[in-house]
């Protein structure tokens, strides 16, 4: 594989001396008249006879390009809301740079949506990209709930991971930077430009994850401050209702922001299990339900300084808190051969997690060398305590307080990364960075039962440093544009319990990581695209956690501090059709990570966690079709899906395929109502180890804007309520069938109005790479 890094490597160094192309590219800068950047735009290549579109581009920051354009003459235009149209004629006969003036229209449209115009997707070079400007995802209660419309993305029933139909977990980054579910709930959707998914992340995504969400806020270079009020009352099995204000001022160079959110959360959860061991003569049974009355606190703030055109220093910081209470209630049989019990079990338990993180960023323009260097430095911090109190009734008797828990857990992380890209030649950039983080965490564990009195106390150490670099280069030559890459990252980990002088973890890891894409575009219309990538998938820092989630004497829920890395290898190649795209994928990965059983024989307590497996290989093609007619458009996703997990301590079953179908519809109404239906169906999964079955999911949602400033939004998630999951297994002689009942299905009615009408120019870049495992 390295032969492979290397030929591709040395491809793209020789491209950088060939000739001159028989193309040409045609850039370049829109201003208002006024002086800044237009930041966010659309520009048409016009044949000057009839007006004929040859290509269209997005304004990004002020810039513009075409690339591969034929010698001859043309004319420019661009459009954007609130700006009147602006034209220029070009004689293209080498490559060329043009400056477009935009004048402000007569009426300025502050804080106005347009919905239902705009295409809601969009594919390039294999990614697909959700607008949210202007659309009435805009108007989604939430960021978090705004994950789940995106085509193959689902979320854990928690909705602190992010899943890739057929891929694994996903990597998100907000502009660059890296950050967790828990950093999106201080981002309104009505700050978020576009939303894209990378299937094919380059060397500087870093080695962790195989899919990249990656999140654009809005940028604008307006004076002036903006505040949005969010008010949504949602209806689930409970009552939800989130309070949220985004605020945002700007004065010349210098940019605040802030946002407060509460959010007063009735959770409702209720899951039942089978186990049986047979060589035991065991059986059980339970189901079991909790409320959590969960009021949650989210704080954020940054300060943006711009330095000059090119340059800029800013810090961040951000805080979730959330005080949960919650009583579990669980009804069980339990037998072993002829003797049967039938047990309560209660639980109370007071839970307090805290979630912050800081950093700052200074990015400097090296005119001189044509390059971009980045310095940037992050901490990150999570703490969750946990009291249990437990009782159980045996056949009939009265509940008897067992046990008492006392668990508490702390994680801390700070890193710092250095990046550089250079321009060579034309179309061809260099780049290369560093990253260092080092991450400790503590787990203490209190556990004193009285039915028989005993007593256990331990404290886990983790101690965790990764070193990263990485070198990339990327360019076009003549129809071909490449990217090829490798990044080694060395990490050295250390885990133990105090009370023992042997290590349960002592790990020295140093690993290459190679990525190349090519993409060769057959004409304007048609193109394809090959791709390699190795990744790595690192346990996320909750797995260091010995919270145990009691649920009856004969089960619990536990993490596993044991876990290894997950090494997987992507190959795919893709054909796209206009705004048609067909992938095919093959991966294989070594140590995957899923949920299983582990038995202790001593207790007589089956244990519920995730665990390594062997291998796992798959395949999968998907194909992406959008539609659109008059004031309908659609975006149509199919996924047929193969996989196949193995493992000697599992007993297999035969792996069939799945099929996963999405469908998202916008409908643009009359009086400016705009309708969104948005439906997906999975078939029933055979993996080799798990048999799963199908789900599905029907969204509506209805948006209209008021008086240029309030928004109303209508949803209804989930209407058949589609998503209640089965999964059934035998690990290690332990039979399970496990039912978990969703609390998906919900009603939501949300305001939003707005003040003033600035759109930030605010970046903002998070260093440590590994945050989003601080869950």
């Amino acid at each position: 594989m390295h032969k492979f890094f290397l030929i591709c490597t040395l491809a793209a160094l020789g491209s950088i001396a060939c000739p001159g192309q028989e193309k040409f590219k045609l850039s370049g800068k829109v201003t208002s008249t006024t002086g800044p950047a237009v930041e966010a735009g659309d520009v048409m290549l016009l044949r000057p006879g009839d007006s004929t579109v040859v290509k269209v581009t997005i304004i990004r920051a002020g810039q513009f390009d075409f690339n591969q354009v034929e010698k001859g003459a043309y004319v420019l235009k661009a459009a954007c809301l609130g700006y009147l149209d602006a034209f220029a004629s070009v004689q293209l006969d080498k490559d060329t740079e043009v400056a477009l003036t935009m004048e402000e229209s007569a009426v300025a449209l502050q804080g106005v949506s347009v919905v239902g115009e705009k295409n809601v997707f969009s594919s390039k070079e294999g990614n697909l990209t959700m607008n949210v400007e202007n659309t009435i995802f805009a108007e989604t209660s939430n960021t978090v709930d705004l994950m789940t419309k995106l085509p193959g993305i689902q979320l854990t029933p928690d909705k602190q991971l992010v899943y890739a139909i057929g891929r694994a977990e996903v990597v998100i980054f907000l502009d660059n930077q890296r950050v967790t579910m828990n950093d999106l709930t201080s981002l309104s959707p009505r700050d978020i430009r576009d939303i894209e998914i990378v299937n094919n992340p380059s060397s500087k995504y870093d080695a962790d994850g195989r899919v990249v969400i990656l999140v654009r806020r809005k940028v604008n270079q307006n004076q002036g401050f903006k505040t949005d009020i969010s008010e949504t009352a949602s209806i689930k099995r409970r009552y939800n209702n989130y309070l949220q204000v985004n605020t945002s001022v700007r004065r010349n160079r210098l940019e605040l922001k802030g946002n407060v959110q509460y959010n007063h959360l009735k959770i409702w959860e209720r899951n039942s299990h089978d186990f049986r061991i047979d060589r035991y003569d065991l059986r059980s049974n339970y189901a079991a339900t909790s409320v959590e009355n969960s009021p949650q606190f989210v704080l954020g703030g940054g300060v943006f300084y711009q330095l000059n055109d090119d340059d800029y220093i800013s810090v961040n910081a951000n805080a979730r808190i959330r005080d949960v209470t919650y009583p579990n209630n669980a009804n069980s049989v339990f037998s072993n051969g002829e003797r049967q019990d039938n047990i309560i079990t209660n639980t109370f338990n007071d839970n307090r997690r805290v979630y912050y993180s800081g950093n700052g960023n200074y990015s400097k323009k090296l005119k001189k060398l044509k390059g971009q260097l980045f310095f940037g430095a992050q901490y990150s911090g999570y703490a969750e305590d946990l009291a249990t109190s437990i009782f159980n009734g045996f056949n009939g008797t009265p509940e008897v307080e067992s046990a008492y828990n006392n668990q508490l857990f702390r994680i801390n992380a700070l890193s710092g990364k250095i990046d550089f890209e250079k321009a060579l030649w034309k179309d061809a950039k260099w780049e290369m960075g560093v990253n260092v983080s080092k991450a400790d965490a503590k787990a203490i564990a209190d556990i004193r039962n009285y039915q028989p009195p005993a007593s256990i106390f331990s404290t886990y150490d983790y101690d965790e440093l990764i070193k990263a670099g990485y070198t990339q280069l990327s360019g076009k030559l003549s129809k071909i544009s490449y990217t090829a890459g490798v990044r080694a990252e060395d990490a050295r980990i250390i885990g133990g319990f105090r009370d023992s002088t042997d290590r349960l973890l002592d790990r020295r890891q140093l690993m290459l990581f190679p990525k190349a894409n090519v993409d060769i575009s057959l004409d304007t219309t048609k193109g394809i695209t090959f791709n390699y990538a190795k990744s790595i998938r690192r346990p996320n820092f909750s797995s260091l956690n010995q919270i145990v989630v009691y649920l009856n004497p004969f089960t619990e829920f536990a993490r596993n501090i044991t876990l290894r890395p997950t090494i997987t290898h992507d190959l795919s190649a893709g054909f796209r059709y206009k705004d048609k795209l067909l992938r095919v994928f093959y991966y294989w990965q070594q140590d995957p990570v899923y949920f299983g059983t582990e038995f202790d024989e001593a207790r007589q307590v089956v244990t519920l966690k995730d665990r390594n497996y062997a291998r796992e290989a798959g395949v999968n093609v998907s194909l992406t079709y959008p539609i659109k007619y008059k004031q309908w458009s659609s975006t149509n996703v199919m996924v047929a899906n193969f996989s196949r997990i193995t493992d000697p301590e599992a007993t297999l079953n035969e792996p069939r395929p799945n099929v996963y179908l999405y469908s998202s519809n916008q409908f643009a109404l009359p009086r400016n109502y705009s309708l969104l239906v948005t439906a997906w169906f999975v078939t029933k999964r055979y993996t080799g180890l798990y048999e799963r079955n199908g789900l599905s999911s029907v969204d509506l949602g209805v948006s209209k804007t008021f008086f240029e400033r309030l928004s109303c939004t209508l949803s209804f998630d989930n209407i058949f309520r589609g998503q209640n999951f089965v999964q059934t297994f035998d690990i290690d002689d332990v039979y399970s069938r496990g039912t978990y009942f969703e609390d998906v299905r919900a009603l939501s009615l949300t305001f939003k109005y707005s003040l003033g009408a600035v759109k930030s120019a605010f970046k903002n870049v998070d260093t440590d790479m590994n945050i989003d495992r601080i869950k």
